[in-house]
């Protein structure tokens, strides 16, 4: 039986399901690869990944997880929302975004 990220992993984690699908998207570009790139790892067509990542399709658990294997890190991590660094998919160029301090 394969488990859909359902609202109790949501919940669990804090987040609603399109909190994590954005984080979802936001790693793939944070390893310096696109949707694109990532399907084509996963051995699935682009517009299926599409669909996973735009709530258009349910994402199953086991879907996360050749996600993050993918780009090169584990499930937990993909979940995770603790960096703020990325990697131009096109040119390899790593950025920080901060937060601007209150005055």
């Amino acid at each position: 039986m394969d488990l859909v990220v359902s609202n109790i992993l949501c919940t669990f984690a804090g987040r609603n399901k399109r909190h994590i699908r954005m984080d979802i998207k936001k790693k793939i570009l944070q390893h310096g690869m696109t949707p694109s790139q990532v399907a084509e790892k996963m051995g699935i067509k682009a517009p299926t990944l599409s669909k996973m990542l735009k709530n258009q399709s349910s994402i199953k658990l086991s879907s996360v997880e050749r996600i993050a294997g993918a780009i090169g890190c584990t499930a937990s991590e993909l979940l995770s929302d603790e960096t703020s660094t990325f990697i131009c998919p096109k040119c390899g160029t790593k950025f920080t975004i901060e937060a601007k301090p209150d005055k």
